[in-house]
């Protein structure tokens, strides 16, 4: 979101001073999470959605939780992005 070149109209600042995303700029994100969410990735031999991966950490975390293991074996992938910075992005 950043290299579509975000501006301050994108963002609303309330009466105590926070800062929030505007309407369309929380629903542009949502999309761009969404869409990375559901990018498959090769992870044991096979192909799943960062989603479900995502799920299946949190189901090994919660069985740790409940004492049912007595250390979590969170199974991440190597995952690479592409990002393409200007020098003002990085500033």
């Amino acid at each position: 979101m950043l290299e579509s070149g975000l501006k301050q109209s994108d963002f609303i600042t309330t009466e105590n001073y926070y800062i929030r995303l505007g309407n369309e700029t929380a629903k542009k994100l949502t999309e761009k999470i969404q869409v990375n969410l559901n990018k498959r990735y090769e992870f044991g031999n096979k192909q799943h959605t960062l989603e479900k991966i995502v799920v299946e950490n949190i189901r090994e975390f919660s069985k740790f939780i409940l004492g049912k293991t007595k250390s979590p074996d969170f199974k991440i992938p190597g995952l690479s992005t592409s990002r393409y910075d200007n020098s003002a992005i990085k500033e």
